[in-house]
């Protein structure tokens, strides 16, 4: 599931003085864009993803995301996939199944930018790289070293604190690049979107794997 969907971790904050921490740094960014993920019905983000080994190309999907603190529901070009909070479920287009699981913080992770942001102190090391283009820049490496991610790079608008740009690279070489090409609010959302809904599927199999 890492390989097929690894969705943006985002950062940013209203200012940033010069003269604060490192560690403050990283806090101050990601518990701004944490709040906005978090807030009212949560965002709405447009995005491209490109998955590349080397110069091979394995995967290329564009799609949008809603996000609500842990909660999201995205619907792209190769699949669709929701978190309600504690099940996952994603069905392959053009396959004849959904798949039910319980994922792990990591997998959750790769997915949902929330979950790095709002828990990153206990996964990885944060590292603020400074300004760029309007963007804030954050670099974040795993503390273990069993981690299928080596690290990530985060770009952030500065102004309205959404994500732009993030960059994943994989133990395997692998790189996954996200490119947000839209943020609006997702406005008043019903917590049943990102719940798996049989009737949304009536053609496939649910396979449980919880």
């Amino acid at each position: 599931m890492k390989r097929i969907i690894v969705l943006m971790a985002i950062l940013a904050s209203v200012s940033i003085p010069a003269a604060i921490s490192q560690n403050n740094k990283c806090d101050a960014i990601t518990s701004r864009v944490s709040e906005t993920l978090s807030k009212g019905g949560g965002v709405s983000l447009h995005f491209v993803s490109t998955t590349t080994a080397g110069n091979r190309l394995i995967q290329e999907m564009a799609g949008n995301i809603k996000i609500k603190g842990k909660k999201f529901v995205m619907h792209s070009s190769v699949m669709d996939m929701g978190y309600d909070g504690k099940t996952a479920w994603s069905y392959i287009k053009g396959s004849d199944e959904v798949n039910l699981t319980e994922p792990t913080e990591e997998e959750l992770v790769t997915i949902n930018p929330y979950i790095l942001l709002s828990n990153y102190k206990k996964i990885y090391k944060a590292e603020y790289k400074g300004k760029k283009e309007g963007c804030y820049i954050v670099s974040f490496t795993p503390v273990s070293v069993n981690s299928d991610i080596k690290n990530a790079t985060v770009s952030v608008d500065s102004e309205r604190h959404y994500p732009t740009r993030l960059e994943i690279v994989n133990r395997d070489a692998s790189k996954t690049v996200i490119n947000i090409s839209k943020y609006e609010s997702a406005g008043k959302t019903d917590d049943s979107i990102f719940s798996f809904s049989k009737k949304n599927y009536p053609n496939t199999e649910v396979i449980d794997l919880r």
